[in-house]
């Protein structure tokens, strides 16, 4: 056993002396010379390691009391690889950067200095921009606090101004409610009003509709019974008294015209009225009520010319010759048309028919 760790132990040296050869020589060669010697140092590492690697397998068969000196050495072995991969590993970067950069990239202490040199002046002018950028942040932080001090009083006037906002809606809203209050109270009392008001309305319509019902009824029934008493009865003219002979030399003249168109003219004497005239003529003039202004049947149509000569008619005689067939603006009843000295020479029509109503009718 122990010859066969001798002989791996053997070639574990000349591995390890090879490559640590190589390593030594490398510096003094360039270009793909140096390539290959990288390819021999990595490759008697390799074999080193897998001798090594030989070595352990071996004492696991030795007695455990034998195995700590062997293992002892493996780990003295082991520290020997490891500073010889780590220096072929320094080797190969270099001549990476060598591949990279060309002959701008210099090995030894030089290029050491000289990037560090370069890294320094980089880091100073990081330090300066650094150094520029605190500066402007600080400016600018003091800016933005002045603004935000300029922003917050801004909104603290604000705010005041939404508080006094807010109790001044408030208290609208006060006054709206009573106004709401307000308005829906006088809703109520327009919507009473208003049905009072028709109720009215509906009443005073219903007692016009009465009123007129009544009087239709009683105007109806007051034609039917003249009517019906011209049908059936012949009523004599009334004679209402007698008329006074003129003095001589005071007559006053008036002429009928009647109802063929004829003209009848006679002498009278002041006072009489036209009523009595005709009926002491004889001509057809009915004065049904006896000429006490209650009827309409001793209507005449006073000439134009004289009709401002004679007083004007009452309320009574108004009312009677509303009722009077064939109304003109001249027209008037003759028993209360009594001749004066302004009405002498006074024509008057007799219309063409009358009309019986009287005021008892429409009591």
């Amino acid at each position: 056993m122990s010859d066969s760790f001798t002989a791996y132990e053997s070639d574990f040296q000349l591995a390890l002396q090879e490559a640590k050869t190589k390593i030594s020589q490398i510096d003094s060669v360039e270009g793909e010379q140096r390539k290959q010697y990288l390819k021999a140092i990595e490759a008697a590492t390799d074999e080193a390691l897998e001798v090594l690697d030989q070595m352990g397998i071996e004492i696991q068969s030795l007695p455990s009391n034998q195995r700590s000196s062997y293992n002892a050495k493996i780990r003295q072995y082991k520290l020997q690889i490891d500073e010889t991969k780590n220096k072929y590993k320094q080797l190969a970067d270099s001549q990476d950067k060598r591949d990279l950069f060309g002959g701008r990239y210099r090995d030894g202490e030089e290029a050491v200095a000289d990037s560090q040199r370069k890294q320094l002046l980089n880091n100073h002018s990081s330090l300066d921009r650094s150094s520029q950028r605190l500066q402007e942040s600080q400016r600018i932080a003091l800016e933005t606090e002045h603004i935000g001090g300029n922003i917050l009083n801004d909104l603290r006037s604000q705010r005041e101004q939404i508080t006094g906002a807010r109790n001044t809606l408030q208290q609208a809203d006060t006054y709206i409610d009573k106004s709401v209050q307000t308005l829906k109270s006088m809703g109520r009392r327009l919507l009473a009003n208003k049905f009072i008001s028709y109720a009215i309305i509906g009443v005073l319509i219903l007692l016009i509709f009465l009123v007129l019902l009544i009087r239709f009824n009683n105007v109806q029934s007051s034609i039917i019974k003249y009517c019906y008493s011209k049908e059936f009865h012949s009523s004599s003219i009334l004679k209402h008294g007698h008329i006074h002979k003129p003095k001589p030399g005071e007559e006053l003249h008036i002429t009928f015209i009647t109802k063929d168109g004829k003209q009848h003219s006679y002498e009278v004497a002041e006072g009489d009225n036209i009523l009595d005239i005709a009926q002491a003529n004889n001509l057809d003039m009915e004065g049904a009520c006896g000429g006490s202004c209650a009827c309409s049947t001793c209507h005449i149509i006073v000439d134009p010319e004289y009709y401002d000569e004679i007083p004007e008619p009452d309320d009574d005689e108004n009312d009677m010759l509303d009722l009077a067939f064939g109304l003109t603006e001249t027209s008037r009843l003759g028993c209360q048309v009594k001749m004066t000295k302004e009405l002498d020479g006074l024509r008057v029509a007799l219309p063409a028919m009358t009309r019986n109503l009287q005021n008892k009718d429409f009591n």
